[in-house]
């Protein structure tokens, strides 16, 4: 357990001197948002079911996301494994623990596969996923989406995580 979690910490400390001689090398740019509305006007939908807002930021935006999300991840995972390891905690309070850090791991790799299928599909440069409870947030580097990409892009969210298209938001940035 000690070994996994100096081995944890060692690749979060390596991630996050990466990123920082990233952001230290990178000319300072305002992020800028603005909606973006397909040809008819409308919002992009899927079949009905639900609204996609699409927005634009530029591509540090996005790198600061994810580094974000993977720093929150890793935070509640910490202290999941404390709880988890605790023996001053209930044994139920221990396997609750334990059951969210499957979770947690489960709902990472399903994002990973998400953000492959959608590069592959419709060969995107990068793509962040970010599920938050029943909510899914999907990013994609892209100039423009049209509302064919923002459906299907939806109906592989709603394929692999099995949220409803009125729970994803499709946007994307440009570089």
């Amino acid at each position: 357990m000690l070994r996994k979690q100096t081995i944890w910490l060692l690749t979060m400390l390596s991630l996050v001197i990466v990123l920082s001689v990233y952001y230290v090398t990178q000319p300072d740019v305002a992020p800028t948002t603005k909606q973006v509305d397909n040809k008819n006007g409308d919002k992009a939908t899927d079949a009905g079911n639900g609204d996609a807002d699409v927005e634009t930021t530029d591509n540090e935006g996005f790198v600061a996301k994810r580094l974000e999300l993977e720093q929150d991840r890793s935070r509640l995972k910490e202290n999941l494994e404390t709880a988890a390891g605790d023996t001053k905690v209930s044994a139920e309070d221990r396997s609750k623990a334990k059951d969210k850090i499957d979770e947690l791991d489960r709902m990472g790799q399903k994002e990973q596969k998400l953000e492959i299928d959608i590069k592959a599909a419709e060969g995107y440069k990068d793509v962040l996923v970010h599920a938050d409870g029943a909510k899914v947030k999907v990013t994609v580097v892209a100039e423009k989406l049209t509302a064919e990409q923002v459906n299907k892009i939806m109906q592989l969210t709603k394929k692999e995580l099995g949220v409803s298209a009125q729970h994803v938001t499709v946007s994307h940035v440009t570089k």
